[in-house]
């Protein structure tokens, strides 16, 4: 385990429209064990950080016919060191070449053995739905919504899982919206795209207005940026531990899957991940920028590049690049939507935080003379935010 500072658990986030029994708004999107060489934490990674940055879960779970026993595995083996942490599963169908497709419906075996395991949630294994799949998109509500009223009777609930091409928030959030007002039920919103989705032009403001529903809407597998939505009215977001999990990738023309991508961390000065590679050169252009030091439990006010220079007798750098990631994500999503800041507050709070993010890019390329631009994500809630400031208003 790497070090830790004397600082206080982060305040939990919390949601405008919180789901029942879910004792935090943020979660952390994983794989249920990683593969060898890949930059994922895994269950013995996370599991000891749950209770302690006041986080949940969402393990991904390999498709096969053994899907039921590993979930069952994986949450019974998460229970033994974090009894009370909240803990979702993604069936992960809705991906690669093979992806199963949103028509196919729901499997209720999937929702029921989530349930069986103690899962006060379950997430729908629901398939791929392409742009302008109105007949899938009502399937999986459909059916989703029928689970759900029948977990409800043994105080369970069910969210139906909604993997879209994001075109969906940019050229129809209208429609989106519709189905889901009409159908009543939980939801919980994956985004296909090669990059973060709510960098698309109209992501954002199509996010928004889905979010504004009474009903509930999560926002799942996404980059950093989609703490914007907890701003907005979201019940819960998750932020991938690897980029390929920060939004799901569309099929390609040629064989093969994205590559393993190369080991990244937070900065959270600049509210993004980052290559080591990239935040230890800029270290050395120019190390005593604001911008390197981090506060989080794990950093405890340390230079950014002793992740990479961990005593490897200790821990792994890819350990402490998630322990440290997590840490500064809890902390910078209790302090912008811990349980004291009202509803009202929270638009301007995000702005202001992406303003703040902004300022400290050009620092650190006035400082590095190095190419950090910021996110363009973070442009899209920036100017999201300066255009419906005065016609916009939050559900208290």
């Amino acid at each position: 385990m790497t070090s830790e500072s004397t600082t206080s658990t982060p305040s939990p986030v919390t949601s405008i429209r919180p789901l029942a029994n879910l004792g935090s708004a943020l979660f952390i999107h994983t794989v249920h064990l990683p593969n060898q060489g890949h930059p994922h934490a895994g269950v013995d990674a996370i599991r000891d950080l749950l209770n302690r940055d006041g986080v949940g879960a969402i393990y991904t779970i390999p498709r096969g016919k053994n899907r039921l026993a590993t979930a069952t595995a994986c949450v019974h083996r998460t229970r033994q060191r974090s009894p009370e942490a909240d803990i979702l599963l993604d069936a992960n169908l809705y991906t690669g070449s093979t992806r199963k497709r949103a028509a196919a419906g729901i499997d209720p075996s999937w929702v029921n053995r989530q349930h069986a395991d103690g899962l006060r949630w379950a997430l729908t294994d629901s398939g791929y739905i392409a742009h302008d799949d109105r007949k899938g998109l009502q399937t999986i509500l459909q059916e989703s919504a029928e689970a759900h009223q029948r977990a409800q009777v043994r105080n369970r609930g069910v969210l139906a899982a909604l993997p879209l091409a994001t075109s969906w928030l940019t050229e129809q959030p209208d429609v989106l919206a519709d189905a889901i007002r009409q159908a009543g039920t939980p939801v919980a919103l994956m985004l296909e795209d090669e990059n973060d989705p709510l960098s698309r032009k109209s992501a954002v403001p199509g996010l928004v207005s889905v979010l504004q529903l009474d009903v509930p809407v999560a926002v799942l597998r996404c980059d950093m940026s989609v703490l914007g939505a907890l701003a907005y009215g979201a019940t819960a977001v998750s932020v991938g531990d690897s980029s390929t999990l920060r939004h799901f990738y569309p099929i390609k023309d040629k064989d093969g899957g994205p590559s393993i991508p190369p080991l990244a961390t937070l900065v959270p000065r600049l509210l993004g991940y980052y290559h080591l590679a990239k935040i230890d050169d800029a270290i050395t252009a120019s190390p005593r920028l604001p911008a390197w030091l981090c506060p989080c439990r794990v950093c405890g006010g340390r230079r950014l590049d002793w992740i990479a220079n961990v005593d490897t007798s200790l821990t792994r750098p890819d350990v402490a690049a998630f322990e440290h990631a997590v840490s500064a994500l809890a902390d910078i999503a209790g302090q912008l939507f811990g349980n004291s800041v009202a509803a009202s507050e929270r638009p301007g709070r995000w702005f202001e935080a992406v303003r703040d993010a902004q300022i400290n890019h050009s620092e650190v390329i006035a400082g590095t003379g190095q190419p950090w631009e910021p996110k363009a994500a973070l442009g899209r809630w920036f100017t999201h935010y300066t255009q419906t400031t005065s016609t916009t208003s939050v559900p208290d």
